[in-house]
């Protein structure tokens, strides 16, 4: 999968009303055969990531629940879903897809990208990294090591082949086995196997925005 030309901007969409999010709940419940109901824990607006995020939980196994994410028009949906295949095909920690198409409800606007909820995810923008300071002992035994894993963790992820985008604090998540995981991968593409050397060029200056993007990323937390 070749780059695009230009980044993928967010698409305009106003934060799902209610009625919306229960059609495009009942509509996924009938896509995949399983009784869910509308949950509001965790709940992630609009203007939070540039999506409306809100979650389904299965009534009958309280351990099952889906994050749905809105988009502005079924192109740019179908790329998260073929993106995050191809991260999890390459071995790289990401999102489940639920459908292979992107989910669109009589009524509602726009399109539904549908994964499983991870349970205790925690993404970087969430640690309160103004309350550390360079030098102290909490810094150097908390701090330094995540940023060392965050950075090996991006290293991985371009040796595989994949440049992020938008890789930001708050698209890097951990999850409860201590790995780090990404996602919004609008932005994202990966270098086929055999390209130009003007590819790989491109390809590698890619990698170095990823890298300029999360260290600014850090440095607006802090």
């Amino acid at each position: 999968m070749y780059k695009h030309e230009e980044q993928i901007v967010h698409p305009e969409l106003d934060k799902p009303t209610e009625v919306e999010k229960v059609l495009t709940v009942d509509a996924l419940a009938k896509a995949i055969g399983r009784p869910l109901e509308l949950s509001h824990a965790g709940e992630i607006g609009a203007s939070d990531s540039g999506h409306g995020v809100f979650f389904a939980l299965d009534t009958q196994d309280n351990t099952q629940s889906y994050a749905i994410k809105r988009f502005g028009n079924s192109q740019k949906a179908q790329r998260e879903i073929d993106l995050l295949h191809e991260a999890a095909n390459r071995g790289l920690k990401t999102l489940q897809t639920v459908l292979d198409k992107p989910l669109a409800v009589s009524g509602v606007k726009g399109v539904d990208v549908v994964t499983r909820r991870i349970p205790s995810l925690g993404t970087m923008n969430s640690i309160a990294w103004s309350e550390y300071y360079a030098g102290q002992p909490s810094y150097e035994s908390e701090i330094v090591p995540v940023m060392k894993s965050i950075g090996q963790y991006i290293g991985n992820l371009h040796a595989n082949g994949m440049h992020h985008g938008d890789m930001q604090l708050k698209n890097i998540a951990t999850i409860p086995s201590g790995e780090f995981v990404t996602f919004d991968l609008e932005n994202a593409y990966f270098h086929a196997d055999k390209k130009s050397a003007l590819q790989q060029v491109d390809f590698q200056d890619d990698c170095m925005k990823d890298i300029t993007t999360v260290i600014e990323s850090f440095a607006r937390s802090g």
